[in-house]
């Protein structure tokens, strides 16, 4: 059976951190950018060779970070009558035949949990949503074996405690931001970092629908970043949850702000209540080609 990946070319430099379990269960150098390609590659069972993710069954083509791919569908244009569009992933990751897949835009809004304040992201809805709801939504039988099983460690907010989980869909950790974006997002400088602007996003069509909101920055809402990033004057931007629990707020946070509030004494991410709707970004480790 052939599948095709379509990868955009973009130039982003991230950082690489190995975080899996397993991949493939279904019961549970940078250009700019300019062109799409095709990328057809074999993932007959039979046909992959053996990687580092012991049940591995279906491979997706090579990747390099800052691609963006194609991979799974979810309702994005608010209009369901023409089914569901192609979801599209950035490439945070790459190594040991598997890639850290972030999704590009906020595909949904939806509170991290409907008790606010005393879920960890253990027993949050958002987890059990990402997990069921979106993933048996997002990806076809096809799909499913490409994605890894991924173990998790998650701070606890308000205590040095963690929690372990196992996860094929997840949100990344205030920790991860550092790891695969180049920023001081406490910084009362306001220095981005040369990746930092690939934290700003826009919600889908959809996800606004759903109770997102899309801020234009600007010399008005965003002063500071639009004059170190003019390139990012009129971007669409909106919040999107983290996985530490939402009602707590730190330099860990719970929500990027995505740079378009103003520097304070210190910059940190702002935080919502955990049962207050937010913009949902996943992320999925998925087995690929070396």
């Amino acid at each position: 059976m052939k599948k095709t990946t379509r990868i955009l070319a973009a130039s982003m430099a991230l950082a690489m951190l190995p975080a899996l379990a397993a991949c493939g269960s279904k019961d549970s150098d940078g250009t700019e950018e300019t062109e799409v390609q095709e990328i057809s590659g074999n993932v007959d069972a039979d046909d992959t060779e053996d990687t580092e993710s012991p049940e591995a069954s279906l491979m997706l083509p090579a990747v390099n970070v800052g691609d963006t791919i194609v991979f799974g569908s979810y309702e994005q244009d608010n209009d369901s009558s023409n089914g569901a569009e192609d979801l599209e992933w950035i490439v945070l990751a790459d190594e040991n035949g598997k890639a850290l897949l972030l999704s590009k835009y906020i595909i949904d809004c939806q509170v991290f949990d409907a008790d606010d304040g005393s879920s960890t992201w253990e027993d949050s809805d958002m987890r059990a949503w990402l997990n069921e709801d979106f993933y048996e939504s997002a990806f076809d039988e096809e799909d499913m074996p490409s994605i890894c099983q991924t173990e998790l460690t998650t701070k606890v907010p308000g205590v040095s405690d963690y929690v372990t989980t196992t996860d094929k869909v997840f949100l990344l950790s205030g920790e991860d931001l550092g790891t695969y974006f180049e920023f001081d997002y406490w910084d009362e400088t306001y220095h981005l970092g040369e990746c930092a602007p690939a934290l700003i996003t826009s919600a889908t069509e959809y996800a606004l629908a759903n109770g997102c909101y899309n801020t234009v920055l600007n010399g008005r809402s965003a002063a500071e970043t639009v004059a170190a990033h003019p390139e990012l004057d009129g971007q669409m931007s909106e919040m999107w949850w983290v996985r530490e629990t939402g009602s707590i707020v730190g330099l860990t946070g719970d929500t990027i702000g995505n740079v378009n509030w103003q520097p304070g004494e210190s910059l940190i991410p702002l935080s919502r209540r955990a049962n207050v709707a937010m913009g949902v970004r996943p992320a999925i480790w998925v087995a690929v080609e070396d």
